[in-house]
């Protein structure tokens, strides 16, 4: 997960909730426990828990300095657009993790929620066009 992209949400939060520092949320220790990318792929039904254990194993033994995702690809059970999309989703649940602390004190509805996501994927979906461009 990238953190610039939390740290962005967060100054985003600050400016458009006009939050204090002490209202800003979190991340908690236990907010990336079930946030790997291997528990999305799981969760989002493409992957088996057989062919993550197996990955893990094939990390373990073979590749201890590869990621999650490139022994994925190389096993030959994800692409790399597949791997792709499961980190967008795992940077997804990180940022609904931080807006759902200022839904569940009164902060946000629901409506506003879905809304600063929507901001947040235009916003990136432009700096990936500049990125692109350049």
């Amino acid at each position: 997960m990238q953190q610039h992209k939390l740290d962005d949400l967060t100054a985003f939060l600050r400016n458009s909730l006009q939050l204090a520092d002490e209202e800003l949320p979190i991340l908690g220790e236990w907010t990336n426990i079930a946030n790997t990318i291997g528990a999305v792929a799981l969760r989002s039904n493409i992957l088996s828990l057989e062919q993550i254990e197996m990955i893990l194993y094939v990390q373990e033994m073979e590749f201890p300095d590869d990621k999650f995702g490139e022994i994925a690809v190389k096993l030959g059970f994800l692409d790399h657009k597949t791997v792709e999309r499961l980190l967008t989703l795992q940077e997804l649940y990180a940022q609904l993790s931080l807006l759902g602390q200022l839904y569940l004190k009164d902060r946000l509805d629901l409506s506003e929620t879905l809304d600063i996501l929507s901001q947040l994927a235009c916003q990136t979906s432009a700096e990936e066009i500049r990125q692109v461009a350049v």
